[in-house]
């Protein structure tokens, strides 16, 4: 988001609904974010979205809505977050990347 009145670090995310299957951390102070973040938060990419381990879902969604200081904020948004899981057969595979196997 962009305000040309608005510093960065005072347009906030508020979060209406937060996800379900995960949470969002910012990895800079290791704090779990419940209520806001700000555009300066996602500029720096310090905010990252945590999948629970033991959530078996590939996808997740949060709702938020922006505002600046002085009160003036968009509709509210959904988010809408997917990944793939992988699973290998072994527990642990030996590799060698100087000879062909």
């Amino acid at each position: 988001a962009s305000d040309r009145d608005t510093e960065d670090d005072q347009i906030v995310f508020k979060i209406l609904r937060g996800p379900q299957s995960g949470y969002l951390q910012n990895i800079t102070t290791g704090e779990i974010i419940q209520e806001q973040f700000s555009q300066k938060d996602l500029n720096r990419k310090t905010i990252f979205y945590v999948i629970d381990p033991y959530w078996e879902e590939n996808s997740d969604d949060l709702e938020f809505q922006v505002a600046d200081p002085e009160g003036h904020s968009a509709l509210p948004q959904m988010l809408e977050l997917k990944w793939s899981k992988i699973e290998l057969q072994q527990d642990m595979y030996e590799m060698c990347e100087k000879e062909e196997m």
